[in-house]
């Protein structure tokens, strides 16, 4: 399940193998810097009956300074990530409904997550960060209310994030 906590499958796609006939068209999405595997793997797992992941290392990792996962600006990074999950959250939301209240409780959670490191962030470097929070903010108070209407998610949880909101 790619929207569990934590993740069994892993958000990479290096160690899986798919039947190539049945991921054909899947591509990955142009200018995503973070979250683009995650997304992959999720149009990939709609098209597949079964996949296969290998246990041993069998790659080796370039990391180059300046790539989007070893910049110094982690607010972008928090930012990319959690465009990322609103993307495949948007994205469960039209193509697979089964999976759209654990969709919706990763993102909400993810926004949590980041939205807490961009004030750490901005307190620590006397950087501005205001902005930054209430567009989070924002992005979840919309998804809080909809799931509220469409009672996607149970109402338990959607009183712990309307309480974890309010504290951001």
């Amino acid at each position: 399940d790619v929207f569990a906590m934590p993740n069994k499958l892993g958000g990479i796609c290096c160690n899986k193998v798919f039947d190539a006939s049945k991921i054909a068209s899947v591509r990955f999405k142009v200018g995503m810097t973070m979250v683009e595997d995650a997304l992959y793997l999720f149009d990939c797992f709609m098209r597949i009956d079964s996949a296969v992941k290998i246990g041993d290392v069998l790659y080796n990792v370039y990391e180059r300074y300046g790539s989007a996962t070893r910049t110094d600006n982690m607010m972008n990074v928090c930012e990319m990530v959690i465009e990322g999950r609103l993307s495949m959250l948007r994205h469960a939301r039209k193509h697979m409904p089964s999976v759209e209240a654990r969709a919706a409780d990763k993102f909400l959670n993810e926004c949590l997550r980041y939205a807490t490191q961009i004030r750490s962030i901005g307190m620590d470097t006397h950087k501005p960060y205001r902005s930054r929070i209430l567009r989070i903010k924002w992005k979840m108070l919309k998804e809080i209310v909809r799931s509220a209407f469409k009672r996607t998610l149970p109402r338990a949880k959607l009183h712990g994030y309307i309480y974890e909101w309010m504290k951001l």
